[in-house]
Formats: structure tokens, sequence, C-alpha cells
């Protein structure tokens, strides 16, 4: 929970507000919104009540700007 506030709290920044984030296995609705340079970090094998979610956060991280990296 506290990975998708701090994605949306980057996405409703100024520009410069963030300097960085690391967004911790998660995913926002709208990665094209993230701001800030990006860390994504997310274990292979994570698990949540929906089932794996490796590809929701892939797909985050491919709608993320960069600079950014996995």
């Amino acid at each position: 929970m506290g990975g998708y506030a701090l994605a949306k709290a980057d996405a409703m920044s100024k520009p410069g507000e963030f300097d960085r984030i690391g967004p911790a296995a998660t995913s926002a609705d709208d990665g094209a919104a993230l701001k800030g340079r990006k860390l994504f970090i997310v274990a292979r094998d994570d698990v949540g009540e929906s089932g794996p979610r490796l590809s929701q956060i892939s797909d985050s991280y491919a709608k993320a700007p960069p600079p950014k990296s996995w």
C-alpha cells in the first residue's frame, strides 16, 4: 500500500518535488504519469490477493517514462 501511495504522490507532484522514488513490489494505475527517477523492485514470485503480481508490475514499468531501472 505504501508503494502505491508513493507512486500516486509522484504522479500528482510538480516536476522536481521528488528526486528519486523506489516503489517496492507495487504498481500504479498509470505508470506513465510517474515523474521522478524510478527504481522498480519486485520478487519474481511475489503474490498478492489475486495471484502473482509480476506481470502487473511489469506493465507499470513499461508505461513509466525514463529514467528508470529494474
